[in-house]
């Protein structure tokens, strides 16, 4: 089996306070924080400020029959352009 850390689950917890403003910053929506594992709680554990972003709804994510819409694929992939230009 696998178990992973969980990203900060308090939101005043002083690495949730400096990715929310890192989003900000960016432009990027702050949503709520997210309730399945992913790699940014691997830096967070060494107590990096750490953004989950993507396309898709994680109801959706690796499930049978998994799909993103091709609008959020542009969608994101302008935004990821944007960041990296």
């Amino acid at each position: 089996g696998f178990f992973g850390p969980p990203l900060p689950a308090d939101e005043r917890d002083a690495l949730a306070e400096a990715g929310r403003a890192l989003s900000t910053r960016l432009g990027l929506p702050v949503g709520p924080p997210v309730d399945f594992w992913t790699e940014a709680a691997l830096f967070s554990a060494r107590r990096y400020p750490a953004l989950v972003f993507g396309p898709g709804d994680i109801a959706q994510a690796h499930t049978r029959n998994e799909w993103v819409a091709l609008e959020e694929l542009a969608r994101v992939a302008s935004t990821y352009h944007r960041l990296l230009s």
